[in-house]
């Protein structure tokens, strides 16, 4: 990972995992030495409305600011999602999307998109559909490099 304050939002609709998904992210990397805020937005409804949660990050040397308009990685597990929060991702920024849920192509050229089929690998490797979170997660992990699985 750079030594640049990174932002990550994830998000999806309640009942994805999109919390926790980004409360591991924060643990993972506070483990690690950085410093992590991690805020959710969601609506009354929770279970099957718009969840977005966000981390931002930054290396032990650095204080990580509390709110960034702009993000380096966004993690799409719905339309709604991508065509929410495609826009404040940062140019060369990487889009992770669940293409289990995700049916519309993203709208930028200058990022990196990755597709893939969470829910079918949870379902197929895993017997539990509802860990897709944490297969969206390790997808975040291999194609940004922001940490090591170990």
């Amino acid at each position: 990972m750079n030594n640049l304050v990174q932002g990550i939002i994830f998000s999806g609709t309640g009942g994805d995992g999109t919390i926790f998904a980004i409360e591991t992210i924060a643990y993972m990397l506070n483990g690690k030495g950085y410093h992590v805020t991690v805020s959710q937005t969601y609506g009354p409804e929770q279970r099957s409305g718009l969840v977005c949660s966000e981390c931002i990050l930054a290396p032990p040397e650095k204080i990580a600011r509390l709110f960034t308009e702009n993000y380096d990685i966004l993690a799409a597990m719905d339309n709604t999602s991508l065509e929410r929060y495609e826009k404040v991702v940062i140019s060369d920024g990487l889009i992770v999307l669940n293409s289990t849920k995700v049916t519309d192509r993203p709208k930028r050229t200058d990022v990196r998109n990755v597709k893939i089929n969470a829910g079918s690998i949870a379902m197929k490797e895993l017997k539990k559909p509802v860990v897709a979170n944490m297969v969206i997660l390790g997808a975040i992990v291999a194609a940004s490099g922001i940490a090591t699985i170990d």
